[in-house]
């Protein structure tokens, strides 16, 4: 087992050096390569290595054919199983990579054609771009018939332009609109909201226009901070209240915590209301996040969730970044609710080639955790994914917690910071190994990611800094592996597996020296 893993890592490029600007910025990344710098320098913000020197032009990446290469059980275990099959013998490449998740010349025509504009051809035909995280690409969506193509239908007859109402229709006059997000958050965080003389219907429009009001880059935390008031936790948690259970983590898998850092029921149902009524006027990205808030929270409004879903399956995914897809497939899987349209479009997106070429591993997690909850089969899926993950783990040394901005592209905030993607932790492949196992996932495509996996566990144990670990991951992953490969029927995999449980005092041991 020892020999087969060493094999497999061998010409393993290191790269000991992070890219860094030095020029004025006002993002910073809080990451494992980031120095201590001294305090008269420049804050720092990071940039691809594509952005320092001119990059050789890349070329596709060619993968292996994927004729008879994944199976599920049968039909009768899952909620929906999907008509798409993987074609027999396709060979597969994925296009070439964005270098930079989008230039600010492709967001300005994305915003143009897709939030600025209408743009109608005859026989119902309205024509859109996808988001320049996959080179912005335009597509064509007919309204009647509900159907999206990458090929220019035969219109005959060029795209007939005309500018959308951008006016705000709330009234901003009242104690809500006098103060800024902060001290809205401020205010509510305190209980003090009915002495001010906020209203439930008011704070709705005013979430409503915060979110409405400017066109998003990607689905990223530090661009919605600053306007989602309506979370109490956050950056810019008062000092006093840091440490008490209103400065957790957005991100707290606890639930209670959770629940207590956002508003109550009654605003949720406002916006509800509100919402229902004008989703047309929301980016799709905002919108994610909008409802992403009632997800963390833990509010179910089965209107709002039908709503939402039945507007995005008018053609708006495509608009979507790489993260507010998996988001919100999460979303609806969080909140228990069932949309089986949406999450068959979700599908045939995510393995777009050009779309799958740009998922970062959060994404791989995120869409995994929501089609097995949903239990909703789609090989053609799930095989794309089996290709995708492979490539970003067989080309990452987990010595570095941020994946290398030539192998995936980084994120772009408004303020013009640079993120690169988080690389794979050994606790989201544990994640989704049990994703592929609730899916009952087996062949040939999914043995080769296993493999992946388990090899990059290996390498994860022996270089990872501490950061990139927690307590037992190593062998959480193995133990999930075992209960994967022993229901699977997969003798050779039940084998290797056993051999792996033979080695966790090995990861023990480099785990007790590195956390």
């Amino acid at each position: 087992m020892s020999v087969m893993l060493h094999a497999a890592c061998t010409g393993l490029n290191v790269v000991d050096s992070p890219y860094f600007s030095d020029g004025e910025g006002t993002g910073q990344v809080a990451s494992y390569y980031k120095s201590k710098s001294k305090e008269s320098e420049p804050r720092r913000t990071w940039i691809s290595a594509s952005r320092r020197a001119p990059a050789a032009p890349a070329a596709p990446v060619a993968l292996a054919p994927v004729s008879g290469r994944i199976a599920g059980a049968a039909p009768g275990y899952y909620r929906y199983v999907s008509e798409d099959l993987v074609e027999e013998d396709q060979q597969v490449s994925l296009p070439v990579m964005s270098q930079d998740g989008g230039s600010e010349e492709e967001y300005q025509e994305y915003w143009a054609w897709n939030s600025l504009n209408i743009r109608s051809l005859s026989d119902g035909w309205i024509e859109r771009m996808a988001h320049p995280q996959v080179n912005c690409e335009p597509y064509w969506y007919h309204e009647s018939r509900g159907i999206t193509t990458y090929q220019c239908p035969a219109t005959g007859s060029t795209a007939q332009v005309r500018p959308v109402d951008l006016s705000s229709d709330f009234f901003q006059d009242g104690p809500v609109w006098n103060y800024t997000p902060f001290e809205l958050k401020s205010i509510m965080r305190e209980g003090h909201a009915d002495d001010f003389g906020f209203s439930a219907e008011e704070l709705a429009r005013r979430a409503c226009y915060e979110f409405e009001s400017w066109l998003p880059r990607v689905l990223s935390w530090h661009d919605y901070q600053y306007r989602c008031f309506w979370f109490f936790g956050g950056k810019d948690t008062s000092e006093k209240n840091r440490e008490s259970s209103a400065s957790k983590s957005f991100f707290s898998s606890d639930a209670e915590a959770s629940r207590q850092l956002f508003a109550d029921d009654e605003f949720f149902e406002a916006c509800t209301r509100l919402l229902c009524t004008r989703l047309e006027r929301m980016h799709p990205i905002n919108l994610t996040y909008f409802v992403w808030t009632y997800a963390r929270a833990g509010v179910y409004h089965e209107e709002l969730l039908n709503a939402v879903a039945d507007h995005f399956c008018k053609g708006w995914i495509p608009t979507m970044d790489r993260c507010s897809l998996g988001t919100m497939v999460w979303n609806f899987s969080k909140l228990e609710f069932r949309h089986d349209q949406y999450f068959e479009l979700s599908a045939q997106e995510l393995y777009r080639p050009n779309r799958l070429r740009s998922l970062a591993p959060r994404n791989f997690q995120n869409s995994m955790i929501a089609f097995s909850k949903r239990k909703h089969w789609n090989a053609k899926l799930l095989e794309a994914f089996c290709r995708g993950i492979p490539r970003l783990l067989d080309n990452h040394d987990p010595k570095f917690p941020k994946t290398n901005t030539e192998v995936l592209f980084s994120y772009t905030c408004r303020d013009g910071s640079e993120v690169p993607a988080d690389a794979f932790r050994i606790g989201s492949l544990t994640v989704i190994t049990k994703a592929f196992h609730e899916l009952r996932a087996r062949g040939p495509a999914v043995e080769e990611c296993m493999k992946s996996m388990l090899e990059y566990v290996r390498r994860s144990v022996e270089r990872s800094p501490p950061m990139m670990r927690e307590p037992g991951d190593a062998s959480n992953f193995l133990r999930q592996l075992g209960f994967y490969a022993g229901e699977s029927g997969m003798d050779s995999w039940r084998e290797q597996s056993q051999l792996s449980q033979g080695t966790q005092g090995h990861f023990s041991e480099h785990t007790e020296s590195q956390i």
